[in-house]
């Protein structure tokens, strides 16, 4: 079973709505990056629980795409925290 079906999935367009509200100086960083590549609106992303605040759901809103992979750039729709995944 893979990650994907542990958490609730959401679309792109509706992750990326989620957390503009509540856009953090981090997250303004990491998506004014020139190798960061938001979701696109119909991509189905997970929402993972915030461990930071536990409250809000870490929506994904991107990608930092290196030279070989992609990781995943997550923020939280409630207290703006962002993480970056491997």
């Amino acid at each position: 079973m893979s990650d994907l079906h542990a958490y609730e999935v959401e679309s792109g367009g509706q992750a990326l709505a989620a957390v503009m509200g509540r856009t953090s100086p981090k997250l303004l960083q990491v998506m004014a990056s020139a190798n960061f590549q938001p979701v696109a609106d119909a991509d189905m992303v997970p929402v993972r629980p915030c461990p930071h605040c536990r409250d809000g759901g870490l929506r994904t809103v991107g990608y930092l795409c290196g030279s070989v992979t992609a990781h995943p750039v997550f923020a939280c729709d409630t207290c703006g925290e962002v993480a970056l995944s491997a």
